[in-house]
């Protein structure tokens, strides 16, 4: 979903003395540049606007799955259209800031330099799990949610880590309904990351320096080209 939307009217008019010296094809060129540079930048803001009002991972938004995490589309050509886009699949509460007391079963390691290094510590939660998802929302506790640490592949019967909070009960709309049980066991999630980035309080941090950016960048851009042209 396009998340950003940059307005061009307000530059166009300020830039109408400056357009009167390039070529049709010369502007598109403009133009395009700097309405990538400001996409860019509004990627950049809207993952700055998340971190800032949810206790969602960097990487998380940051996932190269379009349907997880924040992608960009440039503009090419003389197609003038340049978009951020956000996934819709729900971020999975190991992701956000949980807190529980746990016994670790496994840990990762990693290789920099030569050396062996340690790396994420996956436990078996042995207390009540509390998560708080926005950073000035409430903590809410999960009584029935616990983690594993290392689970089984339930068709190749592979163990595997894993971070992800579970519950029994089933996903259901708008909630997860939770407890009974005939219901399967299953990982929970919070909002997605398009959710998080069309916060309001997220878009008004977002908008107004993209379409700075915008501006200022189609002035740096024609000026350099005007000044490039033979006197």
């Amino acid at each position: 979903m396009n998340l950003i939307h940059i307005d061009t009217r307000d530059a166009d008019r300020k830039l109408k003395e400056l357009s009167s010296k390039l070529s049709q094809k010369q502007i598109i060129v403009v133009t395009r540049m700097s309405m990538n540079r400001a996409i860019k930048k509004g990627k950049t803001e809207i993952k700055k606007s998340i971190l800032s009002l949810y206790n969602i991972k960097s990487s998380r938004i940051d996932d190269s799955n379009r349907k997880k995490g924040l992608s960009v589309k440039l503009s090419q050509g003389n197609n003038l259209s340049a978009e951020v886009d956000a996934g819709h699949i729900p971020v999975n509460l190991s992701e956000t800031k949980v807190k529980f007391k746990g016994v670790e079963v496994a840990r990762g390691i990693s290789f920099k330099n030569g050396q062996l290094k340690k790396g994420r510590s996956y436990k078996r939660s042995i207390s009540t799990i509390a998560v708080q998802v926005l950073k000035a929302g409430p903590i809410k506790t999960i009584n029935s949610a616990f983690t594993i640490g290392i689970a089984t592949h339930y068709k190749t019967g592979n163990q595997f880590t894993t971070p992800a909070v579970f519950a029994r009960g089933k996903r259901g709309k708008p909630d997860f309904k939770f407890g009974k049980s005939r219901y399967p066991i299953d990982s929970l999630s919070t909002v997605s990351v398009a959710t998080a980035a069309f916060n309001t309080k997220a878009q008004e941090m977002v908008q107004p320096v993209v379409s700075e950016m915008y501006e200022t960048e189609m002035v740096r851009n024609m000026n350099r080209l005007i000044n490039s042209l033979p006197q």
